[in-house]
């Protein structure tokens, strides 16, 4: 029979960290979280669903991850994000699913983001990421601009029993203070490769996004919340490569 290990990282989480535990803790036989000393609950509450609770000072998103991957003694791993719900299927034994499914290194899930109570079916549509795995030394988080993702050796397929529900973003001002954490870390990696912005690709950058999300994927099917999400997503692209341009335009 398969086992599986949840793992995920969290700082300040506790508003988020209930549902996602919950969510896993009658299917995991051991969760690993990675904290980044957390000032509120969130330990306590790993603890409270008898979570293996590692502290670490903040190394990055991949590193961080990897830590978790050392402490991990199943034969299956489910990565989550601490504001993600994972859902099954009605009448699905997932382990006998993993058994049957064992030929494969890991599996897609996909994954449905929330904004504003609302599932981004179109501004968003299904991402399919890699969520389960084997636990297998060569199977590693790697970082890509702003986020992380996992590296596996060998074939995967899609997992259409479970899924993962994002819950990101609180209210809108979660949503612009991630929007500048993660067009910090852009700006960062882009220096880090020599990119330059130009004045005038400044013009497009907004309208471009924009009429992407809102007309071309459908978004205005998303009601309200399509309209303002895409507005701010713009605003988002705008703020990265505008401070990119910041950044590469600095007079010694």
């Amino acid at each position: 029979m398969s086992s599986l290990s949840v793992i995920l990282i969290t700082y300040n989480n506790e508003k988020t960290l209930h549902p996602c535990l919950k969510s896993v803790a009658h299917i995991a036989n051991e969760i690993i979280v990675v904290d980044s000393e957390s000032s509120d609950k969130t330990v306590e509450i790993a603890k409270s669903f008898g979570a293996k609770v590692i502290i670490q000072k903040w190394l990055g998103y991949s590193k961080q991850k990897n830590l978790a991957l050392t402490h991990v003694t199943s034969k299956w791993v489910l990565w989550l994000d601490a504001d993600e719900v994972f859902q099954i299927r009605p009448n699905t034994d997932l382990m006998k699913q993993l058994d049957h499914l064992s030929h494969f290194a890991g599996f897609k899930v996909k994954r449905r983001t929330f904004f504003l109570n609302r599932w981004l079916d179109h501004c968003l549509g299904h991402e399919y990421i890699i969520r389960l795995f084997k636990n297998q030394a060569e199977h590693t988080f790697v970082q890509t601009p702003v986020h992380e993702s996992v590296q596996i050796k060998g074939s995967s397929q899609i997992l259409k029993s479970v899924h993962i529900d994002h819950y990101s973003y609180e209210n809108l001002k979660s949503y612009l203070n991630k929007s500048i954490l993660y067009g910090d870390l852009y700006v960062e990696k882009a220096l880090q490769k020599n990119k330059t912005m130009k004045t005038f690709r400044l013009f497009f950058v907004f309208p471009i996004r924009f009429l992407k999300l809102y007309i071309l994927k459908r978004g205005f099917l998303d009601g309200t919340s399509g309209l303002i999400f895409s507005m701010m997503s713009a605003a988002h692209d705008f703020y990265k490569y505008s401070r990119l341009w910041e950044e590469t335009h600095k007079v010694d």
